[in-house]
């Protein structure tokens, strides 16, 4: 099914040249060039577009295809390659790779083509990601790997193919700056990683999106799947009419126009509005059905857009950063500047950007959130957020 839908969105996006239709027909070809098509998909659902390279062209070595990201402009030369064998060769696909001629920056997507399953499991990174990650390492500081060109190496965890009748199987995804300094392994402040992340923001997005697309949606219309083949569809929305019954106890027609979902309660708390402009909050059943569509989409559950539906614990400080730059990072630079008025450094940050600035007092925003929930589960004896 994963290949399907992969090779769904490629033909809807590119022409799909006739050589990789031959290499998919063809038993031998098969397996590296369903992993191609597994990446261009992914390239495409990230928000690029794609541009199929003529691999029969001998006149010159050429990559794959090049990707370039319609929000940023970014272009990159991709390479897709794929373990075969029961050894990983990871210096031998990379050079392979990244000898070939290219203007752009490199993308190189590997396959660790990995049966073990015992191995990915209950892990904090499975042990395919690992060894991949440490032939990396060393393939860097090779006499060969030290003439190669910078490349961002997406090594991937898919063992999908080798059990075919296993359910919840586990998968992952390690990024490595080959050549670069700032991606490497390593302690660093909570700035350092924001810096870090917007140097490299095209990237970084390209990981969130393929996090985001691990599973082939059930539907083409953004229908969550609990909903499928419902004869019930009684989906709350805002904005939609409801009955319910009214301070006094009596029932009557009143107006959604917020609400939020308490799973435990097996009910959303709404917040309606009668014809008369009154306003109050009732609790409202949820089936099965909802409680599982809302785990599916919880930001848009009531038919708008909630960022704060559903949102993520905040495990690190750089989640706690995400969390507080939504809504500071469009703050004027005088209002900010009046928060960190205490600040030992106030006058430098006053001859900062109002970008520098928000960046600045997010980042200290979040140290200090983190510092505060770190302590309160030393306190309550908890294991933190």
């Amino acid at each position: 099914m994963r290949f399907a839908y992969d090779l769904y969105g490629l033909k809807h996006a590119v022409d799909v040249q006739k050589l990789l239709i031959d290499r998919i027909k063809h038993p031998e070809t098969f397996p590296g060039a369903m992993y191609e098509v597994r990446v261009a998909a992914a390239l495409l659902r990230a928000g690029c577009t794609l541009e199929l390279q003529d691999e029969t062209d001998r006149r010159t070595t050429h990559v794959e295809f090049i990707a370039t990201n319609a929000q940023s402009g970014a272009t990159f030369a991709v390479e897709a390659k794929r373990r075969e064998g029961a050894r990983m060769k990871i210096n031998r696909q990379m050079y392979r790779a990244l000898s070939k001629h290219s203007e752009h920056p490199r993308i190189v997507f590997i396959d660790t083509n990995d049966c073990r399953l015992e191995l990915g499991r209950n892990r904090a990174a499975p042990v395919a990601l690992v060894e991949a990650e440490g032939q990396l390492d060393r393939y860097e500081r090779d006499p060969i790997g030290k003439t190669l060109p910078q490349a961002y190496v997406i090594a991937t965890f898919e063992p999908a193919e080798h059990h075919l009748d296993a359910v919840d199987l586990p998968s992952g995804m390690l990024l490595w700056g080959f050549h670069f300094d700032d991606l490497r392994p390593g302690l660093k402040t909570l700035l350092q990683q924001v810096e870090m992340r917007r140097r490299h923001s095209p990237i970084f997005a390209l990981l969130e999106s393929m996090e985001k697309h691990q599973h082939v949606p059930v539907t083409f219309d953004g229908e969550a799947d609990a909903y499928l083949g419902s004869a019930s569809k009684t989906r709350l929305k805002v904005g939609q009419r409801l009955e319910v019954p009214g301070p006094d106890g009596t029932h009557i027609e009143v107006t959604l126009e917020d609400g939020t979902v308490v799973p435990s309660w097996k009910a959303a708390s709404c917040v309606v509005r009668s014809d008369d402009g009154k306003r109050f909050i009732v609790q409202v059943p949820l089936t099965d059905e909802d409680l599982q569509a809302y785990a599916q989409h919880p930001a848009t559950f009531f038919g708008t857009v909630d960022r704060n539906a559903g949102r993520k614990q905040l495990k690190t400080a750089l989640d706690a950063f995400d969390f507080i730059w939504e809504s500071c990072k469009d703050t004027k630079k005088e209002e900010l500047l009046e928060r960190l008025k205490s600040a030992p450094d106030w006058a430098w940050l006053a001859s900062l950007s109002q970008h520098e600035v928000a960046t600045h007092y997010c980042v200290r925003m979040a140290e200090n959130l983190m510092h505060e929930i770190e302590n309160s589960a030393a306190v309550t004896g908890l294991d933190g957020p």
